[in-house]
C-alpha cells in the first residue's frame, strides 16, 4: 500500500486501494494472435489474504484478474495502461463488487468465475504510439484493488474461539488496534482477531491504537456485537434483534 499523509479527513470509503504495476517486457515480440495459448501471466502475488495473478493476452490486448485461492472474495478493481513516463492513460477497465469464485470451485464446475477482465486497448493503438507507451520495450499495467463495501460482513466470524477472552474485551491497556466508528473508538487485540477471524485480521493488520482503522458502513452496536463474539462472548437474541432493527 502506498504511504500517504492526509490533512483533514478524506471522504469515507470502506477499503484502501492496493496498487501494483506489472511490467510486460518485450511486449511487441509476443504473439500478436488472440487465443488462450498466448496468455502471459504475471507472477502470483498476495492481496487481502488471497493469491492473485494478472493474465494479459497481447494479441487483444485483453487483461484478466484471477483469484488463485481456494476462497471466494468480492473486490473493486481498476486496470490501467500506463504511459512510458508512468502517467495513467485513458485506457482502463474497472468494476465494483465483483465476486471472484475460488479457483477450486472453477476446477469442479469448469467455469471461469475466478477471473474477470475485458479488452483494454487494441494492439494497433500501442504499435502506432510506441514512444508514448513503451518503457524500454515494456508495457506497464497498473492494477488497483480494494475490498468491496460490505464484503467483510460475510467473512468476519469464521469459527468461535475455544477459550473465552471477555476478561480483556475492550481493555485499553492491553489492546493493540483501534477502530474508528462515527466519532467513537473501539479497541481490540490483533492476536484474538487473528485466531478467530483471519480474513478480518488481514484487513486491519496495518492499523494500530495510534492509527485506527475506519469503519464506515457498519452500525457501532452491530460492530461491537461482532467483536464480542470473537472474544467468546454471548449475545442475547433480543439484543441482536433490537440492533438489527436500526
Amino acid at each position: 500500500m502506498e504511504s500517504c499523509l492526509h490533512v483533514g479527513e478524506p471522504p469515507s470509503n470502506f477499503g484502501s486501494w492496493e496498487s501494483k504495476t506489472i511490467y510486460i517486457h518485450n511486449f511487441l515480440d509476443l504473439a500478436d494472435t488472440k487465443g488462450d495459448d498466448n496468455v502471459v501471466d504475471s507472477p502470483e502475488f498476495t492481496c487481502f489474504g488471497h493469491v492473485w495473478k494478472l493474465g494479459v493476452y497481447p494479441g487483444g490486448v485483453t487483461v484478466d484478474l484471477c483469484n488463485q485461492s481456494n476462497d471466494k472474495i468480492t473486490v473493486d478493481f481498476r486496470i490501467t495502461v500506463l504511459k512510458a513516463d508512468g502517467k495513467e492513460s485513458h485506457w482502463t477497465i474497472e468494476a465494483e463488487k465483483k465476486e471472484f469464485a475460488s479457483v477450486q470451485h472453477d476446477a469442479v464446475t469448469h467455469s471461469q468465475h475466478h477471473a474477470w477482465g475485458d479488452d483494454i486497448v487494441s494492439r494497433a493503438k500501442l504499435v502506432e504510439n510506441q514512444s508514448d507507451y513503451f518503457d524500454n520495450g515494456a508495457l506497464k499495467i497498473k492494477l488497483q484493488m480494494r475490498l468491496s463495501e460490505g464484503y467483510y460482513h460475510n467473512i468476519i466470524v469464521q469459527h468461535l474461539p475455544i477459550c473465552h477472552n471477555m476478561d480483556v474485551f475492550q481493555d485499553d491497556k492491553t489492546s493493540d488496534v483501534a477502530f474508528h466508528l462515527k466519532g467513537e473508538i473501539i479497541v481490540a487485540h490483533k492476536c484474538i482477531i487473528k485466531s478467530t477471524a483471519p480474513d478480518f485480521y488481514v484487513m486491519c493488520e496495518g492499523y494500530s491504537m495510534a492509527s485506527p482503522m475506519p469503519i464506515t458502513d457498519v452500525d457501532k452496536d452491530i460492530f461491537e456485537i461482532m467483536l464480542k463474539s470473537l472474544y467468546g462472548g454471548r449475545v442475547r437474541p433480543v439484543v441482536l434483534n433490537t440492533v438489527s432493527a436500526h
